[in-house]
């Protein structure tokens, strides 16, 4: 008979905030978060040419980095030093505060 180990999770979410968008991925292993991964997305402006050879600004959403909580330790990827910082931060933990707060059970 197959005896079952362990039992891991891998959910994807999707957040806004009015600091950026953040794309989640997070795993549960065994009833336990292990890991959850923010990828922070926001609008930039950017230099694109136009028709005629010139280059104009246009908004663009880019990701500029990633916040990382594994096995309790929080990260940071490839995430540059700005004074929205802070507020990333906050936006992380509000994430994973609504990935481990306890549902409602339904009762029938």
């Amino acid at each position: 008979m197959l005896e079952i180990k362990k039992t891991t999770v891998t959910n994807e979410a999707f957040m806004e905030t009015e600091n950026a968008k953040y794309n989640v991925i997070y795993t549960i292993e065994s009833q336990m978060l292990r890991t959850v991964t923010a990828s922070i997305i926001t609008t930039q402006m950017v230099e694109v040419p136009d028709a005629e050879g010139n280059t104009v600004q246009q908004p663009q959403e880019m990701e500029i980095g990633q916040l990382i909580l594994e096995d309790s330790t929080f990260k940071t990827y490839s995430l540059p030093y700005s004074d929205k910082l802070p507020a990333y931060v906050g936006d992380f933990i509000k994430i994973i505060n609504e990935i481990v707060k306890p549902t409602p059970e339904v009762v029938e």
